[in-house]
């Protein structure tokens, strides 16, 4: 996030922290997903309607917000001062209505799933769904993370005074909104402890119930979730009589007869349902106008006596709906902590919502347009959510989650609702138990139990150990608790949704292990989650990453526009040719190859403050390796550059000289850094690529060859028949555990695209890069000489015979350079990979040759025994090694083995130019000599040997 594009940055209101915890506990569920379709007849004017939806954003703070959560104290909301909105036009004027249909279903369906990223602003998305010449639809997703119902009307009346105002060649006049940051100020103006006596009283002696009625056997994702409709047209004016008759509100009689209805099915006397209003305080100067999640959520409780009079019990649910609302100044996390219901368990499953959003008039009658009708959808996380619509036949609209009740269910319960409310309007029954029971009670179903996320057993800590030593005192802290036990149950002890992320994060800079929510309070003690951090977290790689899930496929896409067909320019002698990361360890050696190889003059795109400090920077990098060269001075230049900008930060003349001037491209030039999430390395590595392939197919005298680097993980399939082959990847691996692999594999995918369009690319992978065979050289800080790093200080060697498949720089500089020599390359995949894959058995033989006294444990041991070192020693930069190793480790315990990658294409068309090395006990020897000579890794003398384990047995040479 640019500083100088930021405007303010606030904590969160207690409900939008607890919608970011259910966003973080299930990233793929598409929880809090906003949708309105409205359809309007008339032609709209494309540039006023876009323009006017941008004014909607840059009007309202709210819509240009992004959401952080990594590595602070608390999460945050930042707001951006501008946020540019997606211009999103679907022309469906020559398809079949049907066809229309199903292409919208597609797309909210879609997004549902997914969900939005809440890191990159603006947090909505507006498409314009031409259905015909006098015809549109406008599709509005939003996070309900920064908008309320309410929200919606004051942004489509926003929208309609600034298209008329921009029809007509005017700038629209509208009043200021309100601020949501002052709503902000307000909740942490509250005391959060002046409700607590009225919660205690109210919820005294309250037990809840799960709420499973019938469950289908719906997959998670999308079809987890359906919803069923019903219009109270036949009772709306009868319904209407009888609450004024009675004075009642509508919204009570819906919430009585949906608690009966919900009270009766489940068996339960007792019930608690939901109830969600707009909360914009009285007090909030501005809270009318505010675009925000101005929203609350509390449980109104209602008893179910048969002999109780019904008029008497429904003025009680509406006395306890005020009274509620009164009280709602506090969060649902603290109003849990008073009640009497036990920890962890959600006080209610069901929520009423009665939607009385003020939807302006549509004024847009002398603009030739008119509104025929709107849709709602929204994805809460209760299982059930009755919604009552805006209109007068007051129709109803229930959300459920198919996993905890069918759809029969669903629809009867729906039925029940109607039934319930006819008979209170058309019969008067004096009690409740006069009113029939339409809906029959629920079968006997057994509650699923939460599957804690499970460590290896024979790999558990033993009690007492530094870890769990550590999270003990993490969770005291975060608790402010003297003392928290191994065997405690952290929920027990306060551990809730609005501290499990703050834990989560700290076990991540603690230990760099991603536990996510799930696994957090699926097994809430310290000995299980110890368990976990030391067998290398959970197994599900989704999981895993606590910012969401990325859609790589979808991310996959080039610009139309980017094209080779046509001439190719092919040089046999190259004169002048583009690198990107030539300042890289791979760069450099590259660099050193071409300079040496060809008489090209290599342009080098750095990222510097001007060509001189690029220069200091490639010499640098050139010198460190031992690469330099007096005589290649003359012949390198430097461009100042950034792959993260359009035309790679250069201008229009400029990027077009480029274009016109190079006779190839050598891209390496990537964020190698699996610790950020997608989003952040994405503009280099992947939009990066995209400005490459963009180069180079601009040039006036047709496209230049392309030579990519990608890491040989992206073909990965968990498959040994399909992974690890020399091909165009189109599936993504089952193990995209971190945004640096996800981007790579986007990049690799993007280049394959080009190449399918006729773009002259080469396409060269690599293993794990280690050094140089004949030297030993190798630039330290990648995980492979970590582990051997590890191996030293522990003075402990894994025993498995788990192979990790490695390149040396020196063998892929050598093929990518000899690749761009033949013509015939153009157009593939090629895998440049060691002759043999490094062994933890040759590691130890090595170690052995050069004096090290090492013992040999379980893999699984070794990693937690590197863990606790991590603890020991917090200034050893342990972080890249444990952040790779604790998924890698997890998923080998797993079952799953690294292929072995097909090099038979690379051997073919390299023949004996560039042969692949060896890489065993004596080339890793003569990388021992070179770890210690630049102080990575004590001499054998200084290193010690293992002391404090059992069951190990000596490793020997």
């Amino acid at each position: 996030m640019s500083r100088t594009n930021l405007d303010d940055v606030y904590e969160l209101t207690p409900m939008q922290q607890g919608m970011l915890f259910h966003h973080l506990y299930a990233p793929d569920e598409g929880f809090y997903v906003e949708q309105t379709v409205l359809t309007l007849t008339g032609s709209p004017d494309q540039e006023a309607f876009w323009r006017a939806w941008q004014l909607v954003v840059d009007r309202h703070p709210a819509l240009r917000t992004a959401f952080r959560w990594d590595g602070i104290a608390k999460p945050v909301q930042a707001v951006h001062t501008r946020a540019a909105l997606p211009r999103e036009t679907h022309d469906w004027r020559d398809l079949p209505v049907a066809e229309q249909r199903r292409l919208l279903d597609e797309l909210l369906r879609d997004e549902r799933r997914r969900g939005f990223d809440l890191e990159t602003p603006p947090i909505m998305r507006v498409g314009l769904c031409l259905l015909a010449d006098d015809r549109f639809q406008i599709a509005l997703r939003l996070s309900h993370l920064v908008v309320d119902g309410w929200s919606v009307g004051l942004m489509m009346s926003d929208f309609t005074a600034a298209y008329k105002a921009y029809v007509r060649g005017r700038e629209p006049v509208l009043l200021a909104p309100g601020r949501f940051r002052d709503y902000v100020a307000w909740w942490k103006r509250q005391d959060p402890e002046a409700a607590g006596p009225f919660w205690r009283r109210y919820l005294a002696g309250y037990q809840p119930a799960p709420l499973r009625l019938d469950a289908d056997a719906a997959p998670a994702g999308d079809t987890a979730f359906d919803w069923v409709d019903e219009s109270l047209g036949d009772l709306a004016a009868e319904l209407r009589a009888y609450s004024q008759r009675h004075r009642l509100s509508l919204h009570t009689l819906v919430q009585g007869a949906w608690t009966l209805v919900l009270g009766r099915a489940t068996g339960c006397a007792d019930v608690a349902v939901g109830t969600t209003f707009a909360h914009r305080p009285a007090d909030l100067p501005g809270a009318e106008s505010m675009v925000g999640c101005l929203v609350g959520t509390v449980p109104v409780r209602s008893t179910l006596e048969p002999d109780r009079p019904v008029v008497a019990w429904l003025r009680a649910i509406q006395d306890d709906i005020i009274a509620v609302r009164d009280n709602a100044a506090t969060g649902l996390a603290d109003i849990q902590r008073w009640s009497s219901a036990p920890a962890g368990a959600d006080l209610f499953e069901s929520i009423v919502g009665f939607q009385n959003m003020p939807l302006p008039p549509f004024t847009l009658g002398d603009e030739g347009l008119g509104l025929e009708g709107f849709q709602l959808h929204t994805r809460p996380h209760t299982p059930l959510v009755l919604m009552v619509l805006p209109g007068d036949d007051l129709p109803l609209h229930l959300i459920h989650d198919r996993r905890r009740v069918d759809p029969v269910r669903a629809r009867a319960l729906v039925a029940g609702v109607h039934d319930v409310l006819a008979a209170l309007v058309r019969d008067d029954p004096a009690r409740l138990g006069d009113i029939p029971d339409a809906v029959a009670p629920a079968r006997p179903a057994a509650a699923p139990t939460a599957q804690p996320a499970a460590a290896p057993a024979a790999f558990a800590p033993a009690a007492g150990t530094e870890t769990e030593a550590a999270l003990s005192a993490l969770f005291a802290d975060l608790l402010q608790l003297a003392h928290v036990g191994r065997d405690d149950n952290l929920v027990e002890l306060g551990l809730h949704s609005l501290l499990g992320t703050r834990a989560a994060n700290r076990i991540h800079d603690e230990w760099r292990t991603l536990l996510p929510l799930q696994a957090l309070f699926a097994g809430p003690t310290v000995a299980r989650l110890a368990a976990l951090i030391e067998a290398g977290g959970v197994a599900d790689d989704r999981a895993r990453d606590p910012r969401g899930h990325v859609d790589v496929v979808r991310e996959a896409v080039l610009d139309p526009a980017i094209t080779g067909r046509g001439q190719v320019r092919w040089a046999a002698e190259p004169r002048r040719v583009l690198l990107t990361g030539g300042t890289g360890y791979l760069g450099s050696a590259l660099l050193e190859r071409l300079l040496r190889d060809t008489p090209a003059t290599v342009v080098c795109l750095v990222r510097s403050l001007d060509p001189a400090d690029g220069r200091r920077r490639v010499r640098e990098a050139l010198t460190a390796a031992g690469r330099w060269d007096d005589g290649f001075d003359a012949r390198i230049e430097v461009l100042p550059g950034n792959l993260s900008q359009p035309r790679l930060g250069l201008s229009p003349d400029a990027f077009g000289a480029l274009a016109d001037d190079l006779d190839e491209i050598y891209h390496l030039g990537a964020v190698v850094n699996i610790l950020p999430p997608y989003r952040r390395v994405r503009p280099t590595n992947v939009d990066g690529t995209r400005e490459v392939l963009r180069l180079a197919t601009s040039g006036s005298a047709g496209a230049v060859p392309v030579h990519y680097v990608s890491p040989a993980e992206v073909t990965d399939l968990g498959d040994d028949e399909r992974s690890g082959r020399e091909v165009f990847v189109d599936t993504p691996p089952p193990h995209l555990y971190n945004g640096y692999i996800q981007s790579q594999w986007v990049a690799d995918r993007v280049v394959g695209e080009a190449a399918a369009r006729g773009v002259p690319v080469v396409l060269t992978r690599a293993a794990r890069l280690v050094g140089s065979p004949a030297t030993g050289r190798w630039k330290v800080g990648d995980v492979v000489s970590d582990i051997v790093r590890g191996c030293v200080a522990l003075g402990l060697v894994p025993e498995s015979d788990i192979a990790l498949p490695v390149s040396t720089v020196e063998h892929v500089a050598a093929g990518i350079a000899a690749l761009a020599r033949r013509r015939d390359a153009l157009g593939q995949a090629y895998h440049l990979t060691a002759a043999a894959p490094f062994t933890f058995a040759e590691l130890a033989g090595a170690l052995s040759d050069r004096g090290y006294q090492v013992a040999g444990v379980p893999l699984e041991q070794w990693y937690a025994e590197l863990v606790r070192l991590s603890r020991r020693d917090p200034d050893g930069r342990w972080d890249l090694v444990l952040s790779v190793l604790g998924p890698w480790v997890r998923a080998n315990a797993d079952g799953w083995r690294e292929p072995l990658y097909d090099t038979a294409r690379a051997r073919a068309v390299l023949g004996d130019d560039v042969s692949a090395p060896e890489v065993g006990r004596e080339f890793i020897g003569r990388c021992l000599d070179h770890f210690v000579a630049i102080g990575h890794v004590p001499a054998p003398s200084a290193a010690g040997a293992p002391a404090g384990l059992s069951n190990v047995t000596s490793v020997r040479g």
